[in-house]
């Protein structure tokens, strides 16, 4: 495939991501209930969380390779995970010199609530469009999916 095509489509796509956050985005962002409130984490710490459920335990060291940090501010971002419930410290069983960062069930619970409350929120705001382009829509989101899913690493 030729450049103009990869450009193509990258610009098609970045075009795409404001129209997206414009249709989905959040009225009254930044409010939250009593529920809500004990899983308020930065966005750096999201990401963290995102990566251990993902990919599972892991080393400070291959976290903050995984989320472009250096070592010393991802050891004080899992300080401040640790410190709110979300991580944990643990050796690995296999070689009792490393320790591994672990989710808590507290952050893994507040990851299904925050899922199911975005689902909730795009669910609402689907509503607005016609059937058909909900429906087309559903297939481009799924294909996109796959099409990601198959890419190399």
């Amino acid at each position: 495939m030729n450049e103009k095509t990869y450009e193509e489509v990258a610009k098609s796509l970045f075009l795409t991501f404001p129209l997206l956050k414009k249709h989905f985005r959040a009225h009254g962002h930044g409010k939250c209930d009593s529920k809500q409130k004990q899983y308020v984490v930065t966005p750096g710490q999201f990401i963290s969380i995102m990566m251990l459920s993902d990919h599972g335990p892991m080393p400070i060291s291959q976290l903050a390779k995984m989320i472009n940090t250096t070592k010393p501010n991802m050891t004080m971002l899992v300080d401040r995970m640790e410190s709110g419930g979300f991580v944990e410290r643990r050796r690995k069983e296999s070689d009792r010199r490393v320790v591994e960062i672990v989710l808590t069930e507290k952050a893994r619970k507040g990851l299904e609530d925050h899922k199911q409350h975005i689902i909730k929120h795009y669910s609402k705001h689907l509503h607005k469009l016609e059937d058909q382009d909900v429906i087309r829509l559903g297939e481009i989101a799924e294909e996109m999916a796959e099409i990601l899913s198959r890419a190399k690493k």
